[in-house]
This record gives structure tokens, C-alpha cells and sequence, in this order.
């Protein structure tokens, strides 16, 4: 019972992380955890959160898992946010 809780959790854990530098016009975004399409509105959330018009660093080193559907999330948002003006680079890690 331990280890399938101990497995949900770890399948099912993401956290978002925003440090903003005003100064510099840049924000950075860590998402670290499991980003499977259980998560996908926190990390949607997280990026639909953001100001218009900055430079935005996503950073995924610390993602033990990513599936497709956040895969295409992370594109899309890249594609349009560059599209309104602002620029997005995605340190993919080891990915």
C-alpha cells in the first residue's frame, strides 16, 4: 500500500518555481517533478500567468518524467508567446 502511494506521488508530483527580474525584463520558470497530462492546468496555469512581452527561461533539469501532452503545451505556449512579442527559451535538460 506504501509503495503504490509512494508511486502515485512520484507520478503525479510537479512543482512550478517563478523567479521574475524586472530589471532585465526576464523571468525564469523551474519545473521540477513528473509533468504528465495529470498536471498539465498547473503547468498551464504557471505559463498563462506570465506578463506579455518578456524574456522567458523555462527551465526543465529537474523533471523526472515528461509526457507528450506537456511536450505540445510547452511548444504551442513557446509559438505564441514569441509570436506576441516576447522570446522563450526552453533548457530541455537531459531531455
Amino acid at each position: 500500500g506504501l509503495s503504490a502511494a509512494k508511486l502515485l506521488w512520484l507520478v503525479s508530483h510537479v512543482a512550478v518555481t517563478r523567479r521574475d527580474e524586472p530589471a532585465h525584463r526576464r523571468v525564469h520558470l523551474a519545473i521540477e517533478g513528473a509533468a504528465s497530462f495529470l498536471r498539465l492546468p498547473v503547468i498551464a496555469e504557471a505559463l498563462d500567468s506570465l506578463p506579455r512581452g518578456l524574456r522567458v527561461h523555462v527551465q526543465l533539469s529537474g523533471l523526472r518524467f515528461i509526457d507528450h501532452a506537456v511536450f505540445e503545451l510547452l511548444l504551442t505556449f513557446q509559438r505564441q508567446y514569441e509570436a506576441s512579442g516576447g522570446s522563450v527559451w526552453i533548457d530541455w535538460g537531459r531531455f
